[in-house]
C-alpha cells in the first residue's frame, strides 16, 4: 500500500515539550494564525486539511506517517493538494506521488464532468429539437372547451330520430378529438346530412349518432350531389 510521509514546520509552535510519560491529545493553535498571510491564502478545504494534519502528527517529531487512503479517510477528502501546503510542511521526495496522483484525480474529475455535461447538452439540445420539429401531418392538440363545443355543435346538426345516448357519445366525441380536431367530425357530419343515403325513405337508413362515431362515418363521404357546407343540403336543392 502507497504510504504518505509528510513533515510539520515549526512543530515546536504547535506541541509542548516533548514528555514520553505522556500521552498528548492536544495541540496549540495561536490566535495570531487568524492574520497569518499564508494561512488565510488557503483554501476553506485546505485549512481544514492543515488543522488535521497537525492532529494526526507524531507527537514528538511532528511527522505524519500513514497510507494515503488512511489518511484520505482521516481527513474526510478524496485527494490532498500539498502544493498549498509547502509553507507549512515539508514534502518528501517519496511522497511525491501523492501529488502526481492528485494532478492526475483532479484531471479525471474534470475530464468526467466536462463528459456528463456534454451528454446533458446533447439530451437538452436534442428534446429542444424534438418540441420545435414542425411535424406536417400532426394535427395541433384542441382544448377541453374546444371539443365540448364541437360536440355541441354535433349533437345539434345530428337528425333528431336518431340521437340516443347522449352521454355515450359525448364521450366518445371526446376520446376521438385527442387525435382529430372537431372540425373533421362535423364538416363529415355535414356532408352526410344531405346525401340521398340520409334523405331517402324520410331518413330511414340514417344510422344512430353512436354508430356514425363508432364506425368512423365521417372518414367515408357519400357518394352524392354536391352538399353545401353552410346548410348540410344538395346544392340547389329547395330549403
Amino acid at each position: 500500500m502507497e504510504r504518505i510521509k509528510i513533515e510539520i514546520k515549526n512543530w515546536h509552535k504547535h506541541q509542548a515539550k516533548y514528555d514520553p510519560k505522556r500521552n498528548w491529545s492536544w495541540i496549540k493553535v495561536k490566535r495570531e494564525l487568524l492574520t497569518d498571510f499564508h494561512f488565510r491564502e488557503l483554501s476553506a478545504a485546505n485549512k481544514w486539511n492543515l488543522v488535521g494534519l497537525w492532529c494526526l502528527a507524531d507527537a514528538e517529531t511532528g511527522i505524519v506517517d500513514m497510507e494515503t487512503r488512511e489518511l484520505y479517510f482521516m481527513l474526510g477528502c478524496k485527494s490532498l493538494v500539498v502544493e498549498d501546503l509547502d509553507y507549512f510542511c515539508k514534502i518528501p521526495e517519496q511522497s511525491v506521488a501523492i501529488r502526481e496522483q492528485s494532478v492526475a484525480d483532479s484531471e479525471q474529475s474534470v475530464a468526467v464532468h466536462a463528459n456528463n455535461c456534454a451528454l446533458d447538452k446533447s439530451r437538452v439540445d436534442k428534446s429542444r429539437e424534438e418540441e420545435n420539429r414542425v411535424d406536417p401531418v400532426t394535427k395541433p392538440k384542441q382544448s377541453v372547451a374546444d371539443r365540448r363545443d364541437g360536440f355541441c355543435k354535433f349533437w345539434e346538426l345530428y337528425p333528431s330520430g336518431k340521437k340516443h345516448n347522449k352521454t355515450k357519445c359525448r364521450d366518445k366525441f371526446m376520446q376521438l378529438t385527442r387525435e382529430i380536431t372537431p372540425d373533421e367530425i362535423v364538416n363529415g357530419l355535414i356532408r352526410w346530412i344531405g346525401s340521398p343515403d340520409w334523405t331517402k325513405d324520410s331518413g330511414q337508413y340514417i344510422p344512430h349518432a353512436s354508430t356514425f362515431l363508432n364506425d368512423a362515418r365521417w372518414e367515408s363521404p357519400p357518394e352524392s350531389k354536391n352538399i353545401s357546407q353552410s346548410t348540410g343540403r344538395p346544392e340547389g336543392s329547395p330549403l
